[in-house]
């Protein structure tokens, strides 16, 4: 059996590893605040057009101070269909390759493997291919893109060589675009 000083005792013992468990809880809580808070600041939208370039947020030329000093730049642009007004696919990459020309700024994204929307699921599945797409995209809303396609000198088939080559032709769409400053 516990006597009365022993049960003192274990209530102290047990009130102050709470106190420290509660002061634990509200440092964890804070920094996760704050990191939250961090994280949002860092990915800045810096500049929105729509399909035409016309800008609806933000400028080109604070776009282009950022770049010129050193900000690394992510884009975003978006395809598909339009529900409600809104298009129901967004696409983001790092701006790897950058241009500024006549005060507009164009990025060159780095080649992925093709891959395939499948909007009734909602997935994105990987074509099982070794093509791949490359695009530049730029603040006037043009996005010209083609796909490369690995030894398309090598088919012989006429049929699949023409399909294949017209893969691999330069096409140009209209895109809005979102250009936000990324953490380094």
């Amino acid at each position: 059996m516990i006597d009365e000083g022993s049960r003192i005792h274990y209530k102290s013992k047990y009130k102050s590893i709470m106190t420290k468990k509660r002061i634990i809880l509200h440092l964890v809580t804070a920094l996760f605040l704050l990191l939250g808070f961090s994280i949002h600041a860092q990915n800045e939208v810096l500049l929105k057009t729509d399909e035409n370039g016309k800008i609806t947020e933000g400028s080109v030329e604070n776009l282009i101070q950022e770049i010129r000093q050193g900000a690394r730049i992510r884009v975003g642009w978006q395809l598909g269909r339009k529900v409600d007004g809104q298009y129901d696919l967004e696409h983001w990459a790092d701006a790897g390759f950058i241009s500024i020309l006549k005060g507009h700024v164009f990025a060159q994204l780095e080649a992925i493997y093709q891959q395939s929307p499948k909007r009734d699921i909602p997935q994105i599945n990987l074509v099982p291919s070794q093509s791949k797409w490359s695009a530049v995209i730029g603040t006037n809303g043009v996005l010209m893109s083609r796909m490369i396609i690995p030894d398309l000198n090598l088919i012989e088939d006429p049929i699949l060589f023409e399909r294949m080559s017209k893969q691999a032709e330069i096409k140009q769409k209209k895109a809005p675009t979102i250009w936000a400053k990324a953490s380094n």
